[in-house]
């Protein structure tokens, strides 16, 4: 829900889970000390999660412009609902990491379709 004149933070959210998704899954994919074909389901796996970030990409600057503390707390409870097997020592700054590393990827992403 957000509040009337705020903008909120859906895609935020979106492309902080497609993050770490992302990591998990090339961390998972080199578990073996090889990245090869049998990963390909790992990737598979990250289709519906890239849809979903790439299509509100463009509002993120927004977001995170109009962002206030208690949205940031929900991005922290968001990336600790979705990391798996590890736990940074500084949540906030996990987060602020893999915001702008997904956000870069999108980047590119969206380059490379136009």
């Amino acid at each position: 829900m957000t509040v009337e004149g705020k903008v909120g933070i859906k895609e935020t959210k979106d492309v902080l889970k497609f993050g770490i998704l992302a990591e998990d899954a090339i961390a998972a994919a080199k578990a073996d000390g090889k990245i090869g074909f049998e990963d390909l389901g790992l990737v598979v796996g990250l289709v519906g999660p890239l849809n979903g970030a790439i299509e509100g990409a463009d509002q993120i600057p927004a977001e995170l412009a109009d962002l206030d503390a208690g949205e940031f707390d929900e991005l922290v409870a968001v990336a600790k609902e979705t990391v798996n097997d590890f736990t940074p020592d500084d949540w906030e700054a996990y987060v602020w990491a893999q915001i702008a590393a997904a956000k870069e990827f999108l980047i590119a992403i969206k380059l490379i379709q136009s």
